[in-house]
């Protein structure tokens, strides 16, 4: 004879048990399913630098140093000035780097302050650059343009920056060679205009140039995969980025790991490694095909998606672990979400990288079971989704991008 399920409040429970019963067997299987997969190690590039110092131009004399910021244009608590104070607290927290980096407002500085001949500040600020202005630290005597000017051939005619880092150094002063005791980050004021401000990304790749950083392109060909700062548009210190401060600027400390998700995806065009951002990288819209499919607004075909990710810690990760990586669409207030694919991946060793890309076939009848249909959405991609790895930081294990979704193709107007 089959039991009778108690009455009232007591089958109330019996059927939340039977629920919970249910669901536990469901996230079961998932778990089984994906920690059973084999994690590709194919993309995965451990840091390695043979020779530092061909990625060295003169280090800070001094690990600990103060930022002259001027506070009418970055003031505390501003959304310009928050950006530099993000700068600092990635500097400041980085374990095993020395360097202590402290933030002053003060009032606006003149050409002839920011570079004066014997500088005692390093300073952060606008600049205003006519023709008629004469040379000044780094900066020559042009017209104030935002970019580089090329021939034909890519040669540079006419240089031109939005921002800029000049060094004096210990040989021949500003813009000479030897250690740094002083810089000045110029803000080319014609770049920004009004409501817009460097981000954390371009105020980290100036510091990079303080700290004797030098640009990816005249790294030694067989370093050019990693990612860095010094490309910019990366918003967190990568792997490489953490072991060259490690190691140029060094301290004691603890064996950590630090999953990131990247800003910046890195890929391979005819045997030349190059990176574009991760908004740039994936598609900015879908529409609903006649199949049931969502397609991607460019290619017309089932949508490819790009992500990376590093361990900028000093530590390799757990390989008893299964670390989990998740791919999602997610409404702009983060109520609905669709997972688009999730995967085991590799356990990364000590100032690692790792990327991943794919086709996906996106049902429409699965989003909108998720409450997503047509609209303006979020890409988001999330390392060690499931907080498996145990880390010492986990706000920077996000990174996403605006996606819209359109109904047939007609939807892909203004995207």
């Amino acid at each position: 004879m089959n039991p009778l399920p108690p009455r009232g409040l007591g089958n109330f429970i019996w059927l939340g048990l039977i629920f919970l019963t249910m669901v536990s067997s469901q996230c079961y299987n998932q778990v089984k399913d994906v920690c059973s997969e084999t994690p590709s190690r194919e993309n995965v590039v451990r840091v390695e630098i043979d020779k530092w110092g061909k990625h060295q131009d003169g280090l800070l004399r001094e690990n600990s140093f103060t930022l002259h910021v001027c506070r009418e244009h970055f003031g505390r608590d501003t959304e310009a000035g928050n950006e530099i104070d993000k700068a600092a607290t990635l500097i400041n927290n980085l374990p095993g780097c020395a360097l202590s980096m402290e933030i002053s407002r003060t009032s606006h500085k003149d050409l002839d302050e920011l570079f004066a001949s014997n500088p005692d500040h390093n300073y952060l600020d606008y600049v205003d650059i006519v023709a008629e202005e004469p040379s000044r630290g780094c900066l020559k005597k042009k017209d104030p343009i935002c970019s580089d000017v090329k021939d034909e051939k890519g040669n540079i005619k006419e240089d031109g920056f939005t921002l800029n880092c000049c060094q004096h150094r210990a040989i021949l002063g500003w813009g000479g060679t030897g250690s740094t005791d002083f810089f000045t980050i110029s803000v080319n004021q014609i770049c920004y205009p009004e409501g817009t401000f460097p981000l954390v990304s371009g105020i980290l790749h100036e510091l990079g140039h303080a700290f004797g950083m030098i640009h990816t392109p005249e790294w030694p060909e067989a370093d050019q995969e990693y990612l860095s700062v010094m490309q910019g548009d990366l918003f967190n210190l990568s792997a490489y980025d953490a072991a060259y401060l490690r190691e140029s600027y060094p301290r004691n400390t603890e064996p950590y790991v630090n999953l990131v998700a990247s800003d910046l995806i890195p890929f391979n065009q005819n045997g030349t490694w190059k990176k574009r951002t991760f908004a740039g990288k994936n598609p900015a819209g879908l529409y609903i095909d006649t199949d049931g499919y969502l397609k991607d607004c460019e290619t017309r075909e089932h949508p490819v998606f790009y992500t990376a990710w590093f361990n900028s810690g000093n530590q390799g990760g757990d390989n008893a672990i299964c670390m989990v990586n998740t791919l999602r669409i997610r409404s702009e207030n983060g109520g609905q979400s669709h997972i688009l694919k999730q995967w085991k991946a590799a356990t990364l060793p000590a100032e690692s990288q790792d990327s991943w890309s794919g086709q996906v076939q996106i049902s429409a009848a699965d989003l909108e079971a998720n409450g997503i249909t047509t609209g303006a959405f979020w890409l988001e991609f999330e390392v060690n989704g499931w907080g498996s790895q145990l880390e010492k930081f986990t706000d920077d294990n996000k990174v996403s991008t605006k996606l819209k979704i359109g109904e047939l193709k007609g939807g892909c107007r203004g995207i």
